[in-house]
């Protein structure tokens, strides 16, 4: 009998928690099967791929769920820095630096955080002319299912700049430590911008990061620390665009010019060398609501299930590249600059990280709207 009813509740969705949790509530026998680790795991294995439960704006000390998860406490005075494999990378507020700053990396499911140590202090850069950006990733260099490696070993990988000089540091939970860094001159036609932009894309084993005006990106390797700058397929409209990660792990890049997205695949000859190839043109207009003046954005990726963020006037919606489906989630009060999708499995102890007030009071939320 037991065989049969894990049977059912393996078939759940992990898209909508609040279903998981509903079924803790049939009977106690139910609740001990989601209170164990070994059912939780093959629940992940059954379902594959990780469901996207909400987003994490800069700027902005809330998330934003876009499923039925209950809600998820944000730490006070920290910014976001970055999200991936079920974690996400924090700073504080006042964004100083790594050098004066402590980085956190935060598991918002299980709510456990660690602090990195600073950069060492021979560091000696005057912070107004730096520039930098940070990622954070699982330390698998590729050979993980992601199902829940947010449990395991991870690294941080943090890029500063100044002028035409790119610094690469790498922080390993293993190790406890930051590396000395990986550093390159000249490797731009002249001095790099220090903005960034968010969302940067991990692609087999190379971090791809993006400037936010400059025509470029770079591309650090994880496993030779080598670099190199890459060229977008299109240098107009530069600032409304995004890198994505292909469901066939390739390097994606996608573009808003005017009302239509445009998607770009990247193939990389064997010097290295990237060029690219339009793969599909998406009119928003037949998608998207419109009005006599609608200005488009795209505001973020959700790596691993093909949707893009949006912005559309003062709106925000998620849209679906294999279903071509738009879905609204919630208004831009004009601070929702940079936004990251939050992708993972909720699959706590249920039965231990709840009482029965909570589980039924979680149960009854939805989505925001």
């Amino acid at each position: 009998m037991d065989e049969l009813v894990e049977e059912v509740l393996l078939r759940l969705p992990p898209d909508d928690p609040a279903s998981l949790i509903r079924a803790t509530l049939v009977c106690r026998r139910w609740c001990r099967f989601f209170s164990d680790a070994g059912f939780r795991r093959r629940f992940r294995i059954f379902h594959r791929t990780p469901p996207m439960l909400g987003l994490y704006c800069a700027g902005v000390s809330t998330f934003i769920r876009t499923s039925s998860c209950p809600p998820i406490s944000y730490p006070h005075n920290f910014d976001v820095i970055d999200v991936r494999h079920g974690r996400v990378l924090l700073t504080p507020c006042d964004i100083r630096g790594p050098w004066m700053n402590v980085l956190v990396v935060w598991d918002p499911i299980t709510d456990e955080q660690r602090e990195l140590p600073l950069l060492p202090s021979s560091w000696d850069l005057v912070p107004s002319s730096v520039g930098w950006n940070a990622s954070v990733l699982c330390a698998s260099n590729g050979n993980c299912d992601h199902l829940d490696c947010n449990h395991g070993a991870f690294l941080v990988v943090l890029v500063i700049t100044v002028s035409d000089l790119i610094y690469v540091y790498t922080y390993s939970s293993d190790a406890g430590t930051w590396s000395k860094p990986a550093t390159t001159q000249g490797l731009a036609d002249g001095p790099i911008d220090w903005h960034w932009r968010p969302n940067n894309a991990v692609v087999g084993n190379a971090l791809y990061v993006q400037f936010r005006y400059s025509k470029s990106f770079l591309k650090f390797d994880l496993a030779t620390r080598g670099m190199s700058m890459i060229h977008p397929p299109t240098s107009r409209h530069y600032e409304h665009t995004i890198l994505v990660a292909t469901e066939s792990d390739g390097l994606g890049f996608a573009n808003v010019k005017n009302d239509k997205l445009y998607l770009w695949l990247g193939n990389a000859s064997p010097e290295g060398h990237v060029g690219w190839t339009q793969s599909r043109v998406i009119d928003f207009k037949t998608l998207l609501p419109s009005s006599a003046y609608s200005k488009y954005d795209v505001a973020g990726f959700a790596h691993g299930v093909a949707i893009i963020f949006m912005r559309v006037n003062d709106e925000i919606y998620t849209f679906d590249l294999n279903s071509c489906k738009a879905r609204y989630v919630c208004k831009d009060n004009g601070r929702m600059n940079d936004m990251f999708p939050y992708i993972s499995f909720y699959t706590p102890a249920l039965g231990a990280a709840y009482p029965v007030e909570g589980l039924r009071a979680a149960a009854s939320r939805g989505p925001e709207t």
